[in-house]
C-alpha cells in the first residue's frame, strides 16, 4: 500500500483567508501538498469559491500568496451537533513559480525525514 504525502504530512501552520466579499479571517492548515492544503475552518466554506490566502513555511520568513479553490469539505449535510471546525480542502489555482518551488521543496523535505 502506497502512502499519501499529502494526507500523511501533518503541518499546523497558520493561514490568512480572505474571500470574494472582502472578509478575511486566520485558520489553520493541517495537511499540506504541493499543490493545496486542508484547512480546519471556523465555519464551513462552499464548494467552489476561490480564496485568496497567505501563510508562511516555518523557518521561511517569506509569505506565500495564492489563490485556492475549495475542492471538498467534511460540512455537506452536517446535522447538529455541528462539528468545532471544518475540514476544507484547496487547491491552488494561482501561485507564482518561485513560490511553488519552495512549497514542493518544503513538502518533499518532509516526507524524506519519515
Amino acid at each position: 500500500m502506497t502512502q499519501d504525502p499529502r494526507r500523511d504530512l501533518s503541518v499546523p501552520l497558520p493561514v490568512k483567508v480572505e474571500r470574494r466579499d472582502g472578509t478575511t479571517r486566520h485558520e489553520y492548515a493541517v495537511n499540506l501538498s504541493a499543490s493545496g492544503l486542508c484547512l480546519h475552518a471556523q465555519a464551513p466554506l462552499p464548494i467552489g469559491e476561490e480564496l485568496r490566502v497567505s501563510f508562511q513555511l516555518p523557518a521561511d520568513p517569506r509569505p506565500i500568496q495564492a489563490v485556492g479553490k475549495v475542492v471538498w469539505t467534511s460540512h455537506d449535510g452536517a446535522q447538529p451537533p455541528l462539528p468545532r471546525c471544518y475540514e476544507t480542502g484547496l487547491f491552488l489555482v494561482q501561485l507564482e513559480a518561485g513560490d511553488a518551488e519552495r512549497l514542493a521543496w518544503f513538502v518533499s523535505a518532509q516526507v524524506d525525514r519519515r
